[in-house]
């Protein structure tokens, strides 16, 4: 029982995060900073790498979907900053 809420668990949190994204990608969402999806991405790469160590299948499908969503954010933040040819620190903000 405590696997299938672990599986639920990993559905409900990732799946949280795609009506935002897809509401990004239609342009009715403001997207997070720059400074925090790198953070993020970071901090799910070096998650993934102990979910691998320590062989848990679980976490590492859980970070890989994670860090897909979470490079699509980064991709879109990155248009974002080509399309408007400049870094605007009031859409995107730094470190």
């Amino acid at each position: 029982m405590a696997t299938l809420a672990g599986w639920v668990g990993m559905a409900m949190l990732q799946g949280s995060s795609i009506p935002a994204l897809l509401d990004s990608l239609s342009g009715s969402a403001d997207l997070p900073p720059l400074s925090m999806a790198c953070l993020t991405w970071s901090g799910l790469t070096l998650y993934l790498w102990n979910a691998i160590n320590q062989r848990n299948t679980l976490y590492i499908v859980g970070n890989c979907i994670g860090l897909t969503l979470n490079s699509i954010i980064i991709g879109l933040l990155l248009l974002s900053v080509i399309t408007i040819g400049s870094i605007n620190s009031s859409v995107i903000p730094l470190l």
